[in-house]
């Protein structure tokens, strides 16, 4: 076999298979960590509960009226043609700042995810690692190849997280 044939056999590989079980595997994390915020809610008081489910389905809500409304919230293209904005979007800075936001989400289990009795005034950590999950999800079909930036950005900071402060739990 030459080594052509062996590159695209890997590349196939990593990029239909590879990242697809990755994607899969970053959404059920934050699909578990949100049921587990909202269980560990429940324990705490039903009314909290209730309060912490609202936090989790406000981003679905907002996604799915900007998706069937959001062709009026366009940008411009030159707005998008903008030294600033392409900074923004190259693969560096969206890993960086997404290994930052990871970082945040675990940071948010640990202090809003206890079991102690105390109740958090609000269900603030459920609401961001929901709308992580449904950011990342709606993203992923849209634009496949800076969503890998992505999520792996955010596992990247889940794992310094843990390597720092060891698991949240």
């Amino acid at each position: 076999m030459n080594q052509r044939a062996k590159s695209n056999w890997l590349n196939v590989f990593l990029t239909k298979y590879l990242f697809n079980w990755f994607t899969l595997a970053i959404n059920m994390v934050l699909l578990g960590l949100i049921v587990l915020l909202v269980i560990r809610a429940f324990t705490i008081s039903p009314d909290y509960g209730i309060q912490s489910i609202a936090a989790t389905v406000i981003p679905l809500v907002v996604i799915g009226f900007l998706k069937r409304f959001g062709r009026n919230f366009r940008f411009d293209d030159e707005i998008r043609r903008s030294t600033a904005v392409q900074i923004l979007q190259s693969p560096i800075v969206g890993i960086v700042l997404s290994a930052v936001w990871g970082f945040i989400l675990m940071w948010l289990v640990t202090q809003y995810g206890s079991q102690s009795g105390d109740r958090p005034p609000i269900p603030f950590a459920q609401l961001i690692i929901s709308s992580t999950f449904i950011g990342l999800v709606n993203f992923s079909g849209t634009e496949p190849t800076k969503s890998e930036t992505y999520y792996t950005g955010i596992v990247l900071g889940f794992l310094v997280y843990i390597f720092l402060n060891g698991f949240p739990f």
